[in-house]
């Protein structure tokens, strides 16, 4: 990738990389939709509530987990340098935000995820 803050980069990897996704073909794609992993076919949820991690508030939901296992013990890495830390294989620091997204990229996320905005309580854009 030449350059990974170029908008239309972000929305050309972003459509080549769910399409066809909307099938529900997943193929064991790691972008599968996460509501996968806590319900099963059935709709019943096979994941507590408890168990699911999420990102806005990552910190104190692992910390929570941790300590239902007694491995308090175990950290996550210092949020301070989290971002930094997550794009070192990169070497660079986004600068892209939601605001990036073109209609089109919008669509379909909200399609391909539309199960997860919905079971997980997120607003879809």
């Amino acid at each position: 990738i030449k350059d990974k803050n170029d908008p239309n980069t972000l929305n050309d990897w972003i459509e080549s990389n769910l399409h066809g996704m909307q099938t529900k073909e997943y193929k064991g794609s790691h972008k599968l939709p996460q509501h996968l992993y806590i319900w099963n076919n059935s709709g019943e949820r096979v994941i507590a509530e408890d168990h699911v991690l999420r990102y806005e508030t990552l910190n104190e939901d692992f910390a929570k987990l941790m300590e239902q296992y007694n491995l308090t013990a175990v950290k996550l890495p210092d949020a301070d340098n989290i971002h930094e830390r997550a794009n070192a294989r990169n070497r660079t620091i986004s600068r892209l935000t939601v605001g990036n997204l073109t209609n089109v990229t919008i669509e379909l996320i909200n399609e391909v995820y539309r199960e997860d905005f919905r079971r997980l309580n997120y607003s879809m854009i």
